[in-house]
């Protein structure tokens, strides 16, 4: 072992893996965060505000008060807004991030993880160039991944949910377009009524596939699904897309306002339709009826605003619940990618002999490190074939390593 790293070959991997920590180190950029958008740039010299603040009222300074700082969790992991945020950074400094990706043939292994889908390929650069320290975090994705590999034909469909959304949307060109009450609404109902088909899959594949699965996250996942997404919301939603086509008109009331104008229009939802014995028997109110000639214009566009007013919030409100449904659907594919491409990666390995395992996790202050045929993946899936890996022992009081290729 003393010899291997006093090779040649050693020395120079290291100093060029010491010149990439130092760049990556280096590097500094800016974020801009303005209400739901985020802007990422290098970073230009910008002052310390909170210092030049400070020293602003210094002058009063008297003593030792209060600190205010508020102390933030951190989130154990990189969240999907903070890995958006690294690949920005990584188009902005495209030739440290190149260095690190071409030393390792990194890209061998996001085209294999990829199978192809540029989507996965992002992902995965984005998740593998991310750092995780926390033992806990890991073990938990390692025993989702568990669930994903026992199980790849339901992964692949539950990814497949929110592929056929973005498809549904680009071939029948289905979105929220109109700027007019009527048109947000018939966006938003043709939305809902793809979405339901879709999440009425997913509820299918909870309830008959859930029992196999054991990792924390994914009982947790399809038993959310099974408690959000029963049959009696599903009617609910239903019953509500259906009245909100009004094919038997809008319902609106109103008060009289300023100059005995309309005003304070609500949508409101008609009385089920009673039998024919009570409606003969009812006391009904006087209705008065008129009609817009064909050629009134003027009176047609006045009733389409009246319509509009009253059903103004109910379109806000169903296009919202389009966007809910569309956001939680590129979430579960976002969530999904890493483990797609996980499961790719996993079947190329499988079909060349190579190896695989979950290794187990010691604290990072301990030094073990013990491994049994460990080999570079790159070179494995570049090659297409098995290649020879190395053992090793390299714990706190014994080193024992047994090259086979190459260690590193």
């Amino acid at each position: 072992m003393t010899r291997y790293a006093r090779s040649a070959g050693f020395v120079a991997l290291r100093t060029e893996a010491e010149r990439l920590k130092k760049a990556l180190a280096g590097v500094t950029y800016c974020v801009l965060i303005k209400g739901s958008t985020v802007k990422v740039r290098r970073y230009e010299g910008e002052a310390d505000y909170s210092a030049e603040v400070q020293a602003t009222f210094e002058k009063f300074k008297q003593g030792t008060v209060k600190d205010y700082r508020v102390h933030l969790a951190v989130g154990a992991g990189m969240n999907h807004v903070e890995a958006q945020i690294l690949d920005f950074v990584a188009r902005l400094y495209p030739e440290i991030f190149a260095d690190l990706t071409q030393d390792l043939e990194l890209n061998t292994l996001f085209a294999a993880m990829s199978g192809g889908d540029r989507f996965v390929f992002e992902i995965a650069r984005a998740a593998v160039l991310s750092s995780e320290e926390d033992l806990d975090t890991i073990r938990y994705r390692q025993e989702i991944l568990k669930d994903c590999l026992a199980n790849p034909a339901v992964i692949r469909e539950i990814y497949r949910i929110p592929i056929e959304a973005i498809e549904s949307k680009q071939k029948r060109w289905l979105g929220i377009f109109a700027r007019s009450p009527s048109g947000i609404l018939h966006g938003a109902i043709e939305l809902l009524e793809m979405f339901v088909g879709l999440l009425k899959r997913l509820r299918a594949i909870a309830d008959e596939h859930a029992d196999r699965f054991v990792s924390e996250g994914f009982t947790r996942f399809f038993a959310m699904i099974k408690q959000e997404l029963d049959e009696a919301y599903f009617a609910v939603v239903q019953e509500h897309l259906a009245e909100l086509r009004f094919r038997g008109g809008v319902l609106i009331s109103a008060r009289l306002g300023p100059g005995n104008e309309g005003t304070d229009y609500v949508l409101r939802k008609p009385h089920r339709e009673r039998s024919w014995m009570k409606r003969v028997l009812a006391q009904r109110s006087p209705v008065y009826t008129f009609s817009i000639h064909p050629r009134d214009e003027h009176g047609g566009i006045a009733l389409g605003n009246l319509r509009d007013r009253g059903i103004n919030l109910v379109a806000n409100a169903l296009a919202q619940s389009a966007d809910h449904i569309d956001s939680f659907l590129n979430m579960l594919r976002i969530e999904l990618a890493f483990y797609i491409g996980c499961l790719n990666l996993h079947e190329l390995l499988v079909q060349m002999a190579a190896p695989t395992c979950f290794p187990l996790l010691a604290p990072p202050d301990e030094r073990r490190h013990s491994f049994t045929e460990l080999y570079d993946v790159c070179l494995a899936l570049t090659m297409k074939r098995k290649v020879v890996g190395s053992d090793g022992h390299l714990d706190d009081e014994e080193t024992d390593v047994r090259p086979g290729y190459p260690l590193l």
